[in-house]
């Protein structure tokens, strides 16, 4: 998304398990809390709809307390939750 000062935010999606799937959604700081998350999903359902998928899901970190915040607020609900592990050499 391209606002006044350049890119304001990203999203990428994809299809997994028969439905759409939103791989990364960013947003710039200077565009936090001014709708800029909720256009992005907005674009991202208006995509997986001209793909014909009915459902969408996203995986977030639950301590992303913003991004839980944003995705319920647009309507996803919390369908498991798994613990990952991370290993670094």
């Amino acid at each position: 998304l391209r606002g006044e000062q350049g890119v304001e935010g990203l999203v990428t999606t994809t299809e997994q398990d028969g439905r759409g799937s939103i791989g990364l959604a960013v947003v710039a700081e200077r565009g936090r809390g001014r709708g800029v998350g909720g256009d992005l999903l907005q674009a991202a359902h208006g995509h997986f709809a001209s793909r014909g998928f009915r459902s969408a899901q996203v995986v977030t970190q639950g301590s992303n307390r913003a991004a839980c915040a944003l995705y319920e607020a647009s309507g996803y609900r919390v369908e498991k939750v798994e613990a990952f592990f991370h290993f670094w050499l």
